[in-house]
This record gives structure tokens, sequence and C-alpha cells, in this order.
């Protein structure tokens, strides 16, 4: 049976994103030193550095004004 993976969503500010990106290059540099295999954590690192930013609507932008 087939089941499809579901989509996780986290939001992250600017300083919790670099936490996570150097978190995962330690971990990636750690697997390489080990010489396992590091496809996986290349590709979950380009998708958090690859984030778009989320457009702040509403409310939030009439407060800047």
């Amino acid at each position: 049976m087939y089941y499809e993976k579901p989509i996780v969503c986290l939001e992250l500010n600017s300083f919790e994103q670099r936490l996570a990106v150097n978190g995962l290059t330690n971990f990636r540099n750690y697997l390489i030193a080990q010489g396992q295999p590091v496809e996986d954590v290349e590709e979950l690192l380009l998708k958090i550095i690859d984030a778009p930013p989320k457009r702040m609507r509403g409310l939030m932008l009439r407060e800047a004004r």
C-alpha cells in the first residue's frame, strides 16, 4: 500500500533559521567524517536556506504605517 508523505510547515524567524542551518551543517560535517551518506541532510539544508519569507498581511501591515 502506498502512503503519501505528509508535508510539515514550520515558521522560523531569521535567528531560528540560521540556528537550524548551522546545526544541520555541523551534522553534515559529522556524517562526512564518519563516511556516511549526506544527500538527505544536504537536501534539507537547501530547503531551509531557499525557503521564501512569509509575507506579513492585514493588521500587522496597517500597524507598521
